[in-house]
């Protein structure tokens, strides 16, 4: 019990401390973050979202596309209601830290204190070695990290013979899965494959309530990206067909990467590379034949395991490899034209290395006992009162640790560290602009326009974001002028707007000027720039 109660602990304390650091430094929602409070913010009007946040996978392809479903946004709906400012980041972290903790309750239940321990681990190995992710949570390439531990967790219970956490499962599962591309096909394929292989492990179970609930969940979950599919424009049809004849990454590269989380040193001992070049070397420093024979050993021993009637030995192997090889696929169909956004979604395969090491370790553990003939403490999962002790002391002690942590970085975190789009500069000239445009009209329809001098078109994007959800959050109506910022955010110009011109360098706000003009007009705006 001490275990369960201090990894619950600990996972809070991972999701709470990066928060308040964040927001004592005066964190504004700019860039993604501010694309997503907008939608958010959508989600309890007429013209709810039926899809996810526009995706850079449509980059060179001449078409929109978005990620596959809004319930990144209809979840932070009722925080951002409730707090325009704050509420998008301590949602985020709100159902960050409820998707873990019921993954631990998840392990928790099959009577295996080590998952519980393992869960809160893979919260402060991030914590420590890519603090990013939960310094700004919010963000749809992080947001699904804990619901990915999630569904590796409640797929190995499920699959173990408790398919009453199918529903859940189906769930948490479905929010990482629409939430970003690079985890709809190893979540999607983890929630269908796990009562499967609880079926074989112990045969159809007598009540069917599981696959009742199971099936209203993922209707409920996808309705809307399967109403918006039917349109002209639908996104899901859009996403199967988006990479016909566009040349991709590969598979070889997609085992590169399965050797970068699977291959020693433990990649959940290395701290994430700090810049594209650098993941794209750390990665093909790796040989497609290492990440060939780490499926491999993960077959192998899942054939081991159930040889031995091992099963949730042979079940944890399987998700594991399930989740490696769906992994490989999800890199290996990048095209080569997004080959950039790999900097950023690797921040998911240091759980996944947590997750095969623990394979590797739990099959030498039972190997070495096999040999000796004797049962381990890990084994049975049932340790003595000593060994209860000695852990409860030091997981309390890693818990303070976290604290302690957490608070002495309070004096040296900047904004920009969170990777939120804008340095303090950057949030500043946000703030001006809002105030601004807020003195200068009364709250109704505007659109506005930034230029940047010495900046290229993401600072303009972040600046553009971050002022339309500032005027929204206080009761203004924005429209944006770039077509590709309407997709983004939705905020289309309306008839009657006030347009203001705006130009910006890194630094501070160069000058905002109102324009007299028919607001509707796009040569109105491209006018007033040439004067």
């Amino acid at each position: 019990m001490v275990l369960r109660i201090a990894s619950h602990v600990a996972v809070w304390l991972v999701v709470a401390v990066p928060l308040i650091v964040v927001l004592s430094k005066g964190w504004v929602a700019t860039a993604d973050d501010a694309a997503i409070a907008i939608r958010s913010h959508q989600v309890l009007t007429l013209h709810p979202p039926l899809v996810g946040l526009a995706s850079t996978a449509a980059v060179g392809s001449g078409q929109y596309l978005h990620d596959p479903g809004p319930l990144l946004f209809w979840l932070l709906a009722i925080p951002v209601r409730i707090d325009p400012t704050h509420g998008p980041l301590w949602g985020a972290a709100l159902l960050g830290g409820v998707a873990l903790s019921v993954a631990i309750e998840a392990a928790w239940s099959t009577r295996r204190w080590l998952g519980c321990v393992l869960i809160a681990f893979a919260a402060v190995d991030y914590l420590w070695l890519v603090p990013l992710v939960f310094e700004n949570l919010i963000w749809n390439a992080y947001f699904p990290i804990p619901f990915l531990i999630a569904t590796v967790v409640l797929a190995w219970v499920v699959g173990s013979g408790s398919i009453g956490w199918w529903p859940v499962l189906v769930f948490v599962g479905s929010v990482a899965a629409q939430t970003h591309l690079i985890y709809t096909i190893p979540t999607a394929v983890l929630v269908l494959s796990a009562p499967l292989v609880a079926v074989a492990m112990r045969g159809r179970p007598q009540r069917l309530r599981w696959l009742v609930f199971g099936v209203l969940a993922g209707a409920v979950c996808w309705l809307a990206p399967l109403i918006q599919n039917f349109g002209s424009d639908g996104n899901l049809s859009a996403l199967a067909s988006s990479d016909q004849g566009q040349k991709s990454l590969g598979f070889a590269f997609g085992l590169r990467v399965v050797a970068f989380l699977g291959s020693p040193p433990p990649l959940w001992l290395r701290h994430e590379p700090s810049n594209f070049y650098s993941v794209v070397g750390s990665i093909d420093a790796n040989a497609t034949v290492v990440g060939f024979l780490v499926l491999f050993a993960l077959a192998v021993i899942a054939l081991f395991a159930w040889r031995h009637d091992r099963q949730r030995l042979c079940v944890l192997s399987l998700v594991a490899f399930v989740s490696c090889i769906c992994t490989a696929i999800s890199f290996s169909i990048i095209p080569n034209r997004n080959v950039l956004s790999v900097d950023y979604v690797i921040s998911f395969l240091w759980a996944l290395s947590i997750l095969v090491w623990t394979v590797a370790v739990w099959a030498a553990v039972l190997l070495g006992s096999a040999l000796f003939r004797r049962r381990t403490a890990v084994e049975i999962g049932r340790p003595s009162p000593l060994w209860r002790a000695m852990t409860g002391w030091v997981a309390i002690g890693v818990v303070a640790i976290i604290g302690f942590v957490g608070v002495a970085s309070l004096r040296t975190f900047v904004p920009s560290e969170a990777n939120v789009g804008l340095d303090s500069a950057g949030f500043s000239s946000v703030k001006e602009i809002a105030k601004h445009i807020e003195r200068s009209v009364p709250p109704g329809p505007v659109v506005i326009r930034v230029t940047a001098l010495h900046a290229d078109d993401f600072y303009v994007f972040d600046i553009e974001e971050g002022v339309a959800w500032q005027l929204e959050a206080d009761g203004w109506k924005p429209g944006l002028y770039s077509s590709g910022e309407q997709q983004w955010t939705g905020l289309v110009p309306s008839p009657n707007s006030s347009a203001f011109f705006v130009t910006v360098d890194p630094q501070r706000v160069v000058s905002i000027r109102r324009v007299r003009c028919p607001p509707l007009s796009a040569g109105c705006l491209d006018l007033d720039l040439l004067s």
